[in-house]
Protein backbone atom coordinates (compact mmCIF):
# COMPACT_ATOMS: atom_id res chain seq x y z
CA UNK A 1 0.00 0.00 0.00
CA UNK A 2 2.82 2.43 0.84
CA UNK A 3 4.51 1.77 -2.50
CA UNK A 4 1.24 2.16 -4.42
CA UNK A 5 0.64 5.54 -2.78
CA UNK A 6 4.20 6.79 -3.40
CA UNK A 7 5.25 5.87 -6.97
CA UNK A 8 7.85 8.66 -7.07
CA UNK A 9 9.66 7.39 -3.97
CA UNK A 10 9.46 3.79 -5.19
CA UNK A 11 10.90 4.75 -8.59
CA UNK A 12 13.72 6.76 -7.04
CA UNK A 13 14.55 3.90 -4.66
CA UNK A 14 14.65 1.43 -7.56
CA UNK A 15 16.98 3.71 -9.51
CA UNK A 16 19.34 4.01 -6.53
CA UNK A 17 19.49 0.22 -6.21
CA UNK A 18 20.20 -0.26 -9.92
CA UNK A 19 22.87 2.47 -9.94
CA UNK A 20 24.48 0.92 -6.85
CA UNK A 21 24.43 -2.50 -8.50
CA UNK A 22 26.32 -1.19 -11.53
CA UNK A 23 28.75 0.87 -9.47
CA UNK A 24 29.48 -1.43 -6.52
CA UNK A 25 28.69 -4.97 -7.72
CA UNK A 26 29.59 -4.88 -11.41
CA UNK A 27 32.10 -2.02 -10.92
CA UNK A 28 31.82 -1.20 -14.61
CA UNK A 29 34.38 1.39 -15.71
CA UNK A 30 36.16 1.36 -12.33
CA UNK A 31 39.58 0.09 -11.31
CA UNK A 32 39.60 -3.48 -10.10
CA UNK A 33 37.22 -6.39 -10.70
CA UNK A 34 33.64 -6.55 -9.46
CA UNK A 35 31.76 -9.37 -7.80
CA UNK A 36 31.69 -11.46 -10.99
CA UNK A 37 35.20 -10.39 -12.17
CA UNK A 38 35.85 -7.55 -14.64
CA UNK A 39 32.67 -6.36 -16.34
CA UNK A 40 33.09 -5.16 -19.94
CA UNK A 41 29.44 -4.41 -20.69
CA UNK A 42 25.89 -4.75 -19.39
CA UNK A 43 22.32 -4.35 -20.59
CA UNK A 44 19.31 -4.25 -18.26
CA UNK A 45 15.67 -3.97 -19.38
CA UNK A 46 13.23 -2.54 -16.83
CA UNK A 47 9.78 -4.08 -16.55
CA UNK A 48 6.84 -3.86 -14.17
CA UNK A 49 5.26 -6.77 -12.32
CA UNK A 50 1.53 -7.30 -12.06
CA UNK A 51 1.31 -5.01 -9.03
CA UNK A 52 3.37 -2.29 -10.71
CA UNK A 53 6.70 -2.89 -8.94
CA UNK A 54 9.74 -2.39 -11.17
CA UNK A 55 12.31 -5.10 -11.78
CA UNK A 56 15.23 -5.46 -14.17
CA UNK A 57 16.60 -8.26 -16.39
CA UNK A 58 20.39 -7.89 -16.78
CA UNK A 59 22.88 -9.42 -19.21
CA UNK A 60 26.50 -8.99 -18.12
CA UNK A 61 29.64 -9.50 -20.24
CA UNK A 62 32.93 -10.38 -18.51
CA UNK A 63 36.49 -9.70 -19.61
CA UNK A 64 38.68 -12.51 -20.98
CA UNK A 65 35.78 -14.96 -20.86
CA UNK A 66 36.17 -17.63 -23.53
CA UNK A 67 33.34 -18.19 -25.97
CA UNK A 68 31.30 -21.29 -25.03
CA UNK A 69 32.83 -23.63 -27.63
CA UNK A 70 36.41 -22.63 -26.76
CA UNK A 71 35.62 -23.00 -23.06
CA UNK A 72 34.37 -26.56 -23.61
CA UNK A 73 37.46 -27.50 -25.65
CA UNK A 74 39.72 -26.08 -22.95
CA UNK A 75 37.93 -27.96 -20.17
CA UNK A 76 38.27 -31.24 -22.08
CA UNK A 77 42.07 -30.97 -22.18
CA UNK A 78 42.76 -29.06 -18.95
CA UNK A 79 41.40 -30.50 -15.69
CA UNK A 80 42.68 -27.53 -13.69
CA UNK A 81 40.77 -25.11 -15.92
CA UNK A 82 37.63 -27.23 -15.59
CA UNK A 83 37.93 -27.25 -11.79
CA UNK A 84 38.53 -23.46 -11.75
CA UNK A 85 35.42 -22.77 -13.83
CA UNK A 86 33.26 -25.01 -11.63
CA UNK A 87 34.58 -23.44 -8.41
CA UNK A 88 33.98 -19.95 -9.80
CA UNK A 89 30.40 -20.78 -10.79
CA UNK A 90 29.65 -22.47 -7.48
CA UNK A 91 30.98 -19.40 -5.70
CA UNK A 92 28.62 -16.92 -7.40
CA UNK A 93 25.56 -19.13 -8.11
CA UNK A 94 23.76 -20.66 -5.14
CA UNK A 95 20.94 -23.17 -5.55
CA UNK A 96 20.51 -24.12 -1.91
CA UNK A 97 20.07 -22.38 1.41
CA UNK A 98 23.19 -21.57 3.46
CA UNK A 99 22.30 -24.30 6.00
CA UNK A 100 21.86 -27.01 3.33
CA UNK A 101 24.94 -29.20 3.72
CA UNK A 102 23.16 -32.27 2.35
CA UNK A 103 20.57 -32.80 -0.39
CA UNK A 104 17.12 -31.72 0.81
CA UNK A 105 14.21 -34.11 0.04
CA UNK A 106 11.56 -33.03 -2.44
CA UNK A 107 8.82 -33.19 0.20
CA UNK A 108 10.27 -30.34 2.27
CA UNK A 109 7.82 -27.55 3.14
CA UNK A 110 8.51 -23.83 3.30
CA UNK A 111 9.01 -22.47 6.83
CA UNK A 112 6.58 -19.93 8.23
CA UNK A 113 7.62 -16.33 7.50
CA UNK A 114 9.57 -14.94 10.42
CA UNK A 115 8.71 -11.73 12.22
CA UNK A 116 9.59 -9.00 11.51
CA UNK A 117 9.48 -9.13 7.72
CA UNK A 118 13.00 -10.11 6.49
CA UNK A 119 12.64 -7.66 3.58
CA UNK A 120 12.95 -4.81 6.07
CA UNK A 121 16.07 -6.03 7.93
CA UNK A 122 18.79 -3.50 8.57
CA UNK A 123 22.34 -3.92 7.19
CA UNK A 124 25.05 -5.10 9.52
CA UNK A 125 27.38 -2.59 11.16
CA UNK A 126 30.64 -4.11 9.95
CA UNK A 127 32.84 -1.51 11.65
CA UNK A 128 32.34 -2.98 15.13
CA UNK A 129 32.66 -6.73 14.52
CA UNK A 130 35.27 -9.26 13.52
CA UNK A 131 35.28 -11.06 10.19
CA UNK A 132 34.21 -14.31 11.83
CA UNK A 133 31.20 -12.72 13.47
CA UNK A 134 30.28 -10.88 10.26
CA UNK A 135 30.26 -14.04 8.11
CA UNK A 136 28.13 -15.80 10.74
CA UNK A 137 25.54 -12.99 10.84
CA UNK A 138 25.72 -12.54 7.05
CA UNK A 139 24.91 -16.23 6.42
CA UNK A 140 22.05 -16.03 8.91
CA UNK A 141 20.56 -13.00 7.13
CA UNK A 142 20.91 -14.69 3.73
CA UNK A 143 19.12 -17.76 5.13
CA UNK A 144 16.28 -15.56 6.43
CA UNK A 145 15.99 -13.79 3.05
CA UNK A 146 16.34 -16.83 0.77
CA UNK A 147 13.51 -18.79 2.40
CA UNK A 148 10.71 -16.33 1.54
CA UNK A 149 12.34 -14.77 -1.55
CA UNK A 150 13.78 -17.67 -3.56
CA UNK A 151 11.67 -20.62 -2.40
CA UNK A 152 9.51 -21.55 -5.39
CA UNK A 153 5.84 -22.44 -4.88
CA UNK A 154 3.78 -23.40 -7.91
CA UNK A 155 1.04 -20.95 -8.90
CA UNK A 156 -1.08 -20.13 -11.95
CA UNK A 157 1.95 -18.59 -13.72
CA UNK A 158 3.61 -22.01 -13.83
CA UNK A 159 0.77 -23.45 -15.92
CA UNK A 160 -0.21 -20.57 -18.20
CA UNK A 161 1.46 -22.13 -21.26
CA UNK A 162 0.21 -25.69 -20.73
CA UNK A 163 -1.39 -27.45 -23.67
CA UNK A 164 -4.93 -28.85 -23.26
CA UNK A 165 -3.85 -32.41 -22.37
CA UNK A 166 -0.82 -31.52 -20.25
CA UNK A 167 -1.03 -31.90 -16.48
CA UNK A 168 -0.13 -29.38 -13.82
CA UNK A 169 2.95 -31.27 -12.64
CA UNK A 170 6.44 -30.36 -11.48
CA UNK A 171 7.87 -31.48 -14.82
CA UNK A 172 5.62 -29.04 -16.74
CA UNK A 173 6.38 -26.00 -14.62
CA UNK A 174 7.07 -23.04 -16.92
CA UNK A 175 9.71 -21.79 -14.44
CA UNK A 176 11.51 -25.16 -14.88
CA UNK A 177 11.29 -25.79 -11.13
CA UNK A 178 10.79 -29.57 -11.25
CA UNK A 179 12.22 -30.38 -7.82
CA UNK A 180 15.24 -32.29 -9.19
CA UNK A 181 18.45 -31.98 -7.16
CA UNK A 182 22.10 -32.51 -8.07
CA UNK A 183 24.56 -33.34 -5.25
CA UNK A 184 27.57 -32.37 -7.38
CA UNK A 185 28.34 -30.23 -10.41
CA UNK A 186 28.84 -32.11 -13.67
CA UNK A 187 29.78 -31.43 -17.32
CA UNK A 188 28.49 -33.65 -20.11
CA UNK A 189 30.11 -34.36 -23.48
CA UNK A 190 28.37 -31.42 -25.14
CA UNK A 191 29.87 -29.00 -22.62
CA UNK A 192 26.59 -28.34 -20.80
CA UNK A 193 27.30 -27.54 -17.15
CA UNK A 194 24.90 -28.73 -14.46
CA UNK A 195 25.71 -27.04 -11.17
CA UNK A 196 25.11 -28.68 -7.82
CA UNK A 197 21.60 -28.08 -6.48
CA UNK A 198 20.93 -29.39 -2.99
CA UNK A 199 17.51 -27.78 -2.54
CA UNK A 200 14.60 -28.89 -4.76
CA UNK A 201 12.67 -25.60 -4.65
CA UNK A 202 15.37 -22.93 -4.40
CA UNK A 203 15.97 -20.84 -7.53
CA UNK A 204 19.48 -19.63 -8.29
CA UNK A 205 20.69 -16.57 -6.42
CA UNK A 206 23.85 -14.76 -5.45
CA UNK A 207 24.15 -14.27 -1.70
CA UNK A 208 25.65 -10.77 -1.96
CA UNK A 209 23.03 -9.51 -4.45
CA UNK A 210 20.22 -11.06 -2.41
CA UNK A 211 21.55 -9.44 0.75
CA UNK A 212 21.81 -5.91 -0.59
CA UNK A 213 18.61 -5.98 -2.72
CA UNK A 214 16.37 -7.64 -0.08
CA UNK A 215 14.18 -9.23 -2.78
CA UNK A 216 13.92 -12.36 -4.88
CA UNK A 217 16.35 -12.77 -7.76
CA UNK A 218 17.60 -15.27 -10.32
CA UNK A 219 21.03 -15.66 -11.90
CA UNK A 220 22.21 -17.94 -14.70
CA UNK A 221 25.44 -18.67 -16.53
CA UNK A 222 25.23 -18.62 -20.34
CA UNK A 223 27.31 -21.58 -21.44
CA UNK A 224 26.62 -24.25 -24.04
CA UNK A 225 23.93 -26.84 -24.69
CA UNK A 226 20.14 -26.84 -24.52
CA UNK A 227 20.09 -24.91 -21.25
CA UNK A 228 22.07 -22.07 -22.82
CA UNK A 229 19.79 -22.01 -25.86
CA UNK A 230 16.70 -21.84 -23.64
CA UNK A 231 18.32 -19.03 -21.69
CA UNK A 232 19.13 -17.11 -24.85
CA UNK A 233 15.49 -17.43 -25.91
CA UNK A 234 14.49 -16.05 -22.53
CA UNK A 235 16.87 -13.13 -22.94
CA UNK A 236 15.63 -12.42 -26.46
CA UNK A 237 12.02 -12.55 -25.31
CA UNK A 238 12.35 -10.51 -22.12
CA UNK A 239 15.49 -8.41 -22.23
CA UNK A 240 16.11 -7.40 -25.83
CA UNK A 241 12.60 -6.11 -26.33
CA UNK A 242 11.96 -4.32 -29.61
CA UNK A 243 8.33 -3.40 -29.06
CA UNK A 244 7.58 0.29 -29.41
CA UNK A 245 7.26 1.92 -25.95
CA UNK A 246 3.90 3.53 -25.34
CA UNK A 247 5.30 7.01 -24.85
CA UNK A 248 7.09 6.82 -28.22
CA UNK A 249 3.91 5.62 -29.85
CA UNK A 250 2.01 8.55 -28.41
CA UNK A 251 4.77 10.91 -29.56
CA UNK A 252 4.36 9.49 -33.06
CA UNK A 253 0.63 10.07 -33.00
CA UNK A 254 1.13 13.57 -31.61
CA UNK A 255 3.48 14.32 -34.49
CA UNK A 256 0.91 12.93 -36.94
CA UNK A 257 -1.81 15.13 -35.49
CA UNK A 258 0.46 18.18 -35.72
CA UNK A 259 1.31 17.43 -39.34
CA UNK A 260 -2.35 16.84 -40.06
CA UNK A 261 -3.14 20.34 -38.90
CA UNK A 262 -0.70 21.82 -41.43
CA UNK A 263 -2.18 20.03 -44.45
CA UNK A 264 -4.82 21.51 -46.75
CA UNK A 265 -7.57 18.99 -46.14
CA UNK A 266 -11.24 19.86 -46.34
CA UNK A 267 -12.89 20.19 -42.88
CA UNK A 268 -14.89 16.98 -43.19
CA UNK A 269 -11.80 14.90 -44.08
CA UNK A 270 -9.76 16.54 -41.33
CA UNK A 271 -12.39 15.79 -38.66
CA UNK A 272 -12.57 12.16 -39.81
CA UNK A 273 -8.77 11.79 -39.67
CA UNK A 274 -8.63 13.24 -36.16
CA UNK A 275 -11.40 10.89 -35.11
CA UNK A 276 -9.41 7.86 -36.33
CA UNK A 277 -6.26 9.08 -34.58
CA UNK A 278 -8.11 9.45 -31.28
CA UNK A 279 -9.53 5.96 -31.77
CA UNK A 280 -6.00 4.58 -32.29
CA UNK A 281 -4.77 6.31 -29.13
CA UNK A 282 -7.61 4.82 -27.11
CA UNK A 283 -6.82 1.35 -28.45
CA UNK A 284 -3.14 1.72 -27.53
CA UNK A 285 -3.95 2.90 -24.03
CA UNK A 286 -6.35 0.02 -23.53
CA UNK A 287 -3.99 -2.71 -24.76
CA UNK A 288 -0.68 -1.45 -23.38
CA UNK A 289 -0.59 -1.43 -19.59
CA UNK A 290 1.85 0.83 -17.77
CA UNK A 291 2.35 1.13 -14.04
CA UNK A 292 2.69 4.44 -12.24
CA UNK A 293 6.34 3.67 -11.56
CA UNK A 294 7.06 3.16 -15.26
CA UNK A 295 5.51 6.55 -16.00
CA UNK A 296 7.50 8.18 -13.19
CA UNK A 297 10.73 6.55 -14.42
CA UNK A 298 10.21 8.21 -17.80
CA UNK A 299 9.34 11.59 -16.24
CA UNK A 300 12.38 11.43 -13.94
CA UNK A 301 14.67 10.66 -16.88
CA UNK A 302 15.60 7.15 -15.72
CA UNK A 303 14.34 5.51 -18.90
CA UNK A 304 13.35 1.89 -19.39
CA UNK A 305 16.81 0.33 -19.47
CA UNK A 306 20.31 0.48 -17.97
CA UNK A 307 23.15 -0.17 -20.40
CA UNK A 308 26.84 0.50 -20.87
CA UNK A 309 26.71 0.92 -24.64
CA UNK A 310 24.31 1.56 -27.48
CA UNK A 311 22.67 -1.64 -28.71
CA UNK A 312 21.01 -2.19 -32.08
CA UNK A 313 18.19 -4.71 -32.54
CA UNK A 314 18.64 -7.18 -35.41
CA UNK A 315 15.48 -8.70 -36.90
CA UNK A 316 17.22 -11.91 -37.91
CA UNK A 317 14.04 -13.78 -38.83
CA UNK A 318 13.32 -11.39 -41.69
CA UNK A 319 16.80 -11.85 -43.19
CA UNK A 320 16.70 -15.61 -42.72
CA UNK A 321 13.40 -15.92 -44.58
CA UNK A 322 14.66 -13.68 -47.38
CA UNK A 323 17.80 -15.82 -47.87
CA UNK A 324 15.82 -19.06 -47.80
CA UNK A 325 13.37 -17.79 -50.42
CA UNK A 326 16.14 -16.74 -52.82
CA UNK A 327 18.04 -19.99 -52.35
CA UNK A 328 14.92 -21.97 -53.05
CA UNK A 329 14.22 -19.98 -56.20
CA UNK A 330 17.71 -20.69 -57.54
CA UNK A 331 18.25 -24.24 -56.28
CA UNK A 332 14.78 -25.77 -56.11
CA UNK A 333 13.82 -27.63 -52.92
CA UNK A 334 16.29 -26.88 -50.17
CA UNK A 335 18.05 -29.67 -48.36
CA UNK A 336 17.47 -28.86 -44.71
CA UNK A 337 20.67 -30.65 -43.69
CA UNK A 338 22.75 -28.07 -45.58
CA UNK A 339 20.70 -25.07 -44.51
CA UNK A 340 20.26 -25.68 -40.80
CA UNK A 341 23.78 -24.50 -40.02
CA UNK A 342 22.82 -21.15 -41.50
CA UNK A 343 19.31 -20.83 -40.11
CA UNK A 344 18.87 -23.03 -37.06
CA UNK A 345 20.69 -24.40 -34.03
CA UNK A 346 22.39 -27.77 -34.17
CA UNK A 347 19.93 -29.31 -31.68
CA UNK A 348 17.16 -28.96 -34.30
CA UNK A 349 18.87 -31.25 -36.82
CA UNK A 350 16.01 -33.75 -36.51
CA UNK A 351 13.92 -31.60 -38.87
CA UNK A 352 13.73 -32.96 -42.39
CA UNK A 353 12.35 -30.01 -44.33
CA UNK A 354 12.16 -26.26 -44.21
CA UNK A 355 8.85 -24.48 -44.42
CA UNK A 356 9.25 -21.50 -46.72
CA UNK A 357 6.07 -19.48 -46.92
CA UNK A 358 7.43 -16.46 -48.86
CA UNK A 359 6.26 -14.04 -46.18
CA UNK A 360 8.48 -11.58 -44.39
CA UNK A 361 8.11 -10.19 -40.92
CA UNK A 362 7.93 -6.53 -41.87
CA UNK A 363 9.45 -5.07 -38.74
CA UNK A 364 10.05 -1.33 -38.75
CA UNK A 365 11.63 0.92 -36.19
CA UNK A 366 11.20 4.62 -35.54
CA UNK A 367 13.93 7.22 -34.97
CA UNK A 368 13.04 10.40 -33.11
CA UNK A 369 14.98 13.63 -33.73
CA UNK A 370 13.12 16.59 -32.35
CA UNK A 371 9.86 16.82 -34.28
CA UNK A 372 11.13 14.58 -37.07
CA UNK A 373 10.30 10.86 -37.15
CA UNK A 374 12.09 8.45 -39.50
CA UNK A 375 10.67 5.02 -40.34
CA UNK A 376 13.18 2.32 -41.30
CA UNK A 377 13.13 -1.32 -42.34
CA UNK A 378 16.40 -3.24 -41.87
CA UNK A 379 15.93 -5.64 -44.76
CA UNK A 380 15.20 -2.87 -47.27
CA UNK A 381 17.96 -0.65 -45.87
CA UNK A 382 20.55 -3.40 -46.32
CA UNK A 383 19.38 -4.48 -49.79
CA UNK A 384 18.99 -0.96 -51.18
CA UNK A 385 21.95 0.70 -49.49
CA UNK A 386 23.76 3.32 -51.62
CA UNK A 387 26.09 1.96 -54.30
CA UNK A 388 29.26 3.27 -52.73
CA UNK A 389 32.65 1.47 -52.90
CA UNK A 390 32.97 1.19 -49.12
CA UNK A 391 29.53 -0.49 -48.93
CA UNK A 392 30.06 -3.15 -51.59
CA UNK A 393 31.34 -5.87 -49.24
CA UNK A 394 29.88 -4.76 -45.90
CA UNK A 395 28.55 -7.66 -43.84
CA UNK A 396 25.10 -7.60 -42.31
CA UNK A 397 26.56 -7.50 -38.80
CA UNK A 398 28.76 -4.51 -39.58
CA UNK A 399 25.94 -2.73 -41.41
CA UNK A 400 23.46 -3.02 -38.54
CA UNK A 401 25.94 -2.17 -35.78
CA UNK A 402 27.69 0.74 -37.50
CA UNK A 403 25.24 2.30 -39.95
CA UNK A 404 22.40 4.62 -39.04
CA UNK A 405 19.86 6.65 -41.00
CA UNK A 406 20.01 10.37 -40.24
CA UNK A 407 17.29 12.69 -41.59
CA UNK A 408 18.60 15.43 -43.84
CA UNK A 409 17.93 19.05 -43.14
CA UNK A 410 15.53 20.96 -45.40
CA UNK A 411 18.47 22.52 -47.30
CA UNK A 412 20.14 19.15 -47.92
CA UNK A 413 16.81 17.65 -49.04
CA UNK A 414 16.28 20.42 -51.59
CA UNK A 415 19.86 20.09 -52.84
CA UNK A 416 19.44 16.31 -53.25
CA UNK A 417 16.31 16.86 -55.36
CA UNK A 418 18.11 19.39 -57.55
CA UNK A 419 21.15 17.16 -58.07
CA UNK A 420 18.92 14.12 -58.65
Amino acid sequence: MLVAKNPVVATQSFHVIMASFVQSVLRYGRNGPGLFRTCTGYYGMVEAQGQGMLHCHFVVWLKEHLIPQSMVEQMLVDCNYERTVIEWLEGILKCELPDDEMVVPKTVTQPVLSKPDPHSCQPLNTSVMSNTKFFCLFSNDVQILAEPCNWHIHNHTCWKYLRPLEKQSDENCWMQMDGITHPNSTIDKTGSITLQCRHPWSSNYNNVCLYFSLCNMDIEFIGLGQGAEALMYYITDYVMKVALPLYKGLATLSHAITMLGTTNLNPEMSDMSCHYLVHVVNLMMGKHKMSQQQVMAHLLGNGDKYCSDSFCPLFLGTFKQYVLDHLQEGMGPIDSLNMLYLCQCQDDMSNTSLNVDHTYDEMVYLSFAGESITVSNQLQDYIYCPAQPFLEHVSLWFFISNMDKVPLSAEHTQLAHVEG
